[in-house]
């Protein structure tokens, strides 16, 4: 029965999933073939009996034509053999009517190749299952993710509604919930069609704002970061200056009310810059700014969260300072060589970039120092979520572009760590076509938020709460400040491939790298950056989970069907 697009009924599911469908069309075929013999043979009969009764006959055909009106034959022969000086009898119409038949009876012949034609192997939606699924807090050291490659880049549901907050010097990434399909097989991931069960959901949202003001105090060389005989780091103080209230578009509070926020740092930053290619002049550092969030809720930065608040607790959130190094004319630079607090220095701001330019002194080149602070939700509870897809969604593979080398010589060389990052960024959502990609295009999941009861998380506490000293290295430096005293730095990254301690696995630097010069937006490359590390610590922890729950979920199956769904369904 032809039937309409959409979701075929459980009669059909039961066909298919069983193999039935060709043997069904195979006998289906049989039974027309023999419907049509049948029909076309008495159709033969009934036109010699006309043809005798009501037209003028040779005398030489009439006995043929006696003989078949009594015995049916089938018009094929009665066209090609046994028929052909007879059917001159016929007339013009008779003649007409035999080849009709003839065509249909051939046809007929086929029709089991002709419908068997249509088959293949297609993705339908089986039955729904139920399962076991994990979730709960994870109590054992975090593995080094910064440090350490994704094996994958696991499928998950997204919320968003397009809300962001706009200004002259800031960006920010809009409104979106992520929710970690929760599956150890990649397999089983990519074809989920539909999921009801516990996930923990994601606040993937992130602002970058300019500070008003930076002021940097000091320099100091990390005592403990030596490679082949050198010093591979440093380390630049100082302190960033915020506007408070309604200037400043995060709903925190300081442990403080002092007009404007000062947030001091100390943080790694790389010993040459600009290295070869854009890589290695670009530090990340989470400073402990004192930050609390007001209501602590699934959304629980933002001006205006598209869900109903949850009064939690409040939590402590880290600043991320991203610092970019550049100069006029693109040469490298010894860090030391720079550094003078005497120089001429003049500060602007570009979009969320708080920008220094200090002037070269004895022919050096200036310097431009690029300063944005983002910040980024670290609470991720367990819910029961929906979630649905009406496709199959591919997980992407990490592309290689460059050629590896091995010497030691060729290690700085930016074709050295050339990874094509593209499929991972347009799963993110990050690079510039996306906002043309729908969910299905990214290979994602829907994720129903209409359906959550955000009153009732599972759990009772933050799960995978973002720690950045679990994530990122603490290093010794040689002085501090300035009474001589033994002090570690913030947590910080550098992203560079080379071998820093503080630098982290090229697959990372290469996803921040390239989204940040893709996109432009620095909290667009720190969300991508932050998400894939996340998830990475999520399906680490998925096998010391110590809750479960059950979850109903339908995947998709291959069978053996027809592939128009229009042409040929069962209606149940």
């Amino acid at each position: 029965i032809v039937v309409g697009e959409g979701d075929p009924s459980p009669v059909w599911k039961s066909v298919v999933t069983r193999g039935w469908a060709p043997i069904a069309v195979t006998l289906c075929a049989a039974a027309i073939r023999t419907a049509v013999s049948l029909q076309a043979g008495v159709a033969v009969s009934m036109m010699a009996s006309i043809v005798l009764e009501q037209h003028r006959v040779r005398l030489g055909d009439s006995a043929f034509l006696s003989i078949i009106r009594a015995v049916s034959i089938q018009p094929v022969k009665m066209l090609f053999s046994l028929g052909r000086g007879a059917i001159r009898s016929l007339g013009f119409v008779g003649i007409a009517l035999i080849a009709m038949m003839s065509v249909t009876a051939l046809a007929s012949a086929f029709t089991s190749s002709i419908l068997l034609s249509d088959f293949g192997n297609i993705a339908i939606l089986g039955l729904p299952s139920i399962s076991m699924v994990g979730y709960g807090n994870d109590t054992f050291a975090i593995m080094d993710v910064w440090r350490s490659p994704p094996v994958q880049y696991p499928r998950f549901a997204e919320f968003t509604n397009g809300s962001r907050v706009t200004g002259d010097h800031l960006d920010d990434t809009g409104f979106v919930l992520r929710a970690p399909v929760p599956m150890a097989n990649s397999g089983e991931r990519e074809s989920l069609r539909a999921y009801k069960g516990p996930a923990v959901v994601f606040d993937d949202r992130v602002i970058c704002v300019a500070p008003r003001n930076l002021s940097f105090l000091n320099i100091n060389q990390t005592r403990s970061s030596r490679r082949f005989g050198r010093s591979v780091g440093f380390a630049i103080g100082g302190s960033a200056v915020f506007d408070r209230g309604s200037k400043l578009p995060l709903p925190l509070k300081g442990d403080d009310g002092e007009e404007p926020w000062k947030v001091p740092f100390f943080c790694h930053v790389p010993d040459t810059f600009p290295s070869i290619g854009l890589t290695s002049n670009i530090t990340i550092c989470a400073v402990e700014a004192g930050l609390v969030s007001d209501n602590t809720t699934t959304s629980p930065l933002w001006l205006k969260p598209a869900l109903p608040r949850l009064r939690l607790f409040k939590t402590r959130l880290p600043i991320f300072l991203i610092f970019k190094f550049t100069t006029t004319a693109g040469n490298r630079i010894e860090f030391e060589e720079f550094w003078n607090k005497d120089n001429a220095s003049f500060a602007t701001k570009r979009g969320p970039w708080h920008q220094t330019e200090i002037q070269g002194v004895a022919g050096l080149e200036a310097v431009t120092i690029s300063v944005t602070a983002c910040v980024a939700s670290n609470v991720r509870l367990t819910y029961n979520v929906t979630m649905t897809s009406p496709s199959d969604g591919q997980e992407p593979d990490l592309g290689w572009q460059g050629k590896l080398h091995t010497s030691q010589s060729d290690i700085k060389s930016p074709e050295s760590f050339r990874y094509d990052t593209a499929d991972v960024r347009r799963q993110l959502s990050v690079t510039e076509e996306s906002p043309t990609l729908s969910p299905q295009q990214r290979g994602i999941m829907n994720l129903e938020v209409g359906e959550i009861d955000w009153a009732r998380p599972l759990n009772s506490g933050i799960e995978f709460a973002y720690a950045p000293q679990e994530f990122f290295p603490v290093l010794a430096a040689a002085k501090c400040d300035s009474i001589q005293l033994q002090c570690v730095t913030d947590p910080s990254a550098i992203m560079s491939p080379r071998p820093y301690i503080e630098g982290g696995h090229p697959v990372h630097v290469a996803l921040f790298t390239d989204t940040l010069a893709d996109t432009g937006s620095p909290a667009k490359a720190m969300q991508a950056w932050l998400n894939v590390m996340m998830r990475q610590k999520f399906y680490d922890s998925m096998g010391r989970f110590t809750a479960g729950a059950e979850a109903e979920c339908a995947q998709s199956i291959q069978v053996f069907a027809p592939q128009q769904w229009g042409g040929m369904a069962l209606r149940g």
